[in-house]
């Protein structure tokens, strides 16, 4: 079973933030794949997911999934920068090890 998220439109680069994801889906109203951010905040007590498309799946090349948990230990900026990190040529994080894969497509 699916978990169900209500959805937000805005978050704030300052709100702190449950966590960070990034999955390679199918877009809307096409057969095309497209990467997208999913920013888990919390909204009247209740876990709200902004949804960012960050383009063709093209684009991003390597591990196919992303998850930046925070539990509300850093904020939405600070799981933004980490991504952006993560996925630069030049990153300071062993992909490997923190993919737990065994073979990284860098």
């Amino acid at each position: 079973m699916a978990e169900i998220y209500i959805g937000t439109n805005w978050i704030d680069k300052d709100e702190k933030a449950i966590g960070l994801t990034e999955v390679n889906e199918k877009a809307p109203n096409s057969n095309k794949s497209h990467r997208y951010q999913k920013i888990h905040v919390v909204r009247d007590d209740r876990e709200a997911e902004y949804r960012k498309d960050l383009g063709s799946t093209k684009n991003f090349k390597g591990v196919d999934s992303l998850i930046i948990p925070s539990i509300m230990e850093h904020t939405v900026g600070e799981l933004q920068e980490m991504a952006d990190q993560f996925r630069s040529e030049k990153s300071p994080f062993d992909k490997k090890e923190l993919a737990r894969v065994n073979k990284y497509r860098g």
